[in-house]
This record gives C-alpha cells, structure tokens and sequence, in this order.
C-alpha cells in the first residue's frame, strides 16, 4: 500500500493574515491620495485666490484714482475717509469712521463730484460700493447711504487660503504713476495677507502691498 502523501496548502488563519495585510496597505494607500488630493486642491485654490488678488487689488486701485474728482480743495474727512471693524448689512456699512490721520480699517468711502464710492473687505470679500443716491460728503455717507451696487473684486477660494486686506490712508506728497509735475497729498494702501488656520497672520506666505497717490487731493490735505 503506497503511503499517504503530505497535503500542503494554505490554512484559513495564513488567509486571514494575508487579507488583513492587503487591507492595511490598501488604506496606507487611499491616506497617501487624500493627502495628496488636498494639497492638489489647496494649492490649486491659492493660485486662485492669488490671481484674485493681484486682478482685484489693481481694480481698487483703479477705482480710487477718481477719488476727489472736480471738487476744489477736496481733504481727508469729507471727500474720503476709512472706516475700521466694518461689516455690511443691507446694503449699509456699518463701522467706526477714523476721523484723522493716518487712518486704517477694512474700508474706504470716497467722493467724486457728487457720487459716492466704496470699497469694504468683509466675510472674506472684497466689495467695490456704488450708489445712484447724491453725496455731499464721504464721511457723513459712509455709515448712512443705501448702497444700490456691491461688486465683488475678490472672494475666498475656501479651504486653508483665508485673507485679510487692511486699507490705510496717509498724509504726504506722492507722484502719481511716476509723474514728475502733478502731486498728491493723500496716499491710501492695501495690504492683503494671509491667515493661517487659526486666524492670525500666515509669516510663511508673503503679503501684497499697494499704495495708490490720490492727484486730487492738494497739497495742504491734513
């Protein structure tokens, strides 16, 4: 009688080890693409909001050079001013006018003959402010007129790349676009920065100065 040959084969506990070691790669796996995928999509929005801000930032600036057009002897505090801890509700801003100079906050109202102009960074937004009503006065109609259009120049691409743009008005002579024989007296910055998740400033990525010379504003604007 020949003798029994040996069975080889796999037991039920090798193929449980095996399945249980394919599960964990597997799931190393899908942690490598989610992680992946969200610095994809991260960077992808940054790039966005950063194409954002040099566009929407140049528009504001564009937006400003009219401020104090064909008003003789237009100054600080009735031809423009900036408001600081400003929202926007109904059509209304709502904040605290710096009456002197210099002056900084989150937003700028300013006159041009006899209409008045916004721009407000609010809820992640950059709005350019504009209204069919008469203006006599930019710092009486900052916190009362119904504004009729908000434009949004700038608006969060969600995720980490949260922002903060702070405007700044400053007395001083400055030359508009480089021009030797006009001068303002009146220069109002904007800085965008970025946050970092917990709100506070982000060191790691620069920020996105921009000063605009007002050539409307005399000389002896204080």
């Amino acid at each position: 009688m020949n003798a029994l040959r040996r069975q080889q084969g796999i037991s039920l506990i090798s193929l449980m080890i095996g399945l249980l070691l394919s599960m964990l790669v597997v799931l190393a796996m899908l942690s490598v693409y989610k992680s992946t995928l969200r610095v994809t999509v991260d960077a992808g929005q940054g790039a966005q909001l950063s194409g954002q801000l040099s566009t929407g930032l140049l528009a504001a600036q564009k937006k400003l050079q009219g401020a104090g057009f064909l008003i003789d002897s237009a100054s600080y505090g009735n031809e423009i001013v900036v408001l600081s801890d400003t929202t926007l509700s109904n059509n209304r801003l709502s904040g605290t006018v710096q009456s002197s100079l210099p002056g900084s906050g989150n937003a700028v109202v300013w006159r041009e003959q006899n209409t008045c102009y916004g721009l407000v960074f609010t809820n992640q937004i950059l709005y350019f402010l504009s209204t069919t009503n008469a203006c006599s006065n930019a710092g009486t109609a900052a916190t009362s007129v119904a504004w009729t259009s908000t434009f949004k120049l700038v608006g969060s691409a969600g995720g980490d790349n949260r922002i903060a743009i702070e405007m700044v008005a400053t007395a001083g002579d400055c030359k508009p676009f480089g021009v030797t024989d006009s001068a303002g007296a009146l220069t109002i910055g904007l800085t965008a920065n970025y946050l970092d998740s917990s709100g506070s400033l982000d060191t790691s990525r620069p920020s996105m100065p921009s000063t605009v010379c007002l050539p409307n504003f005399p000389a002896t604007t204080t």
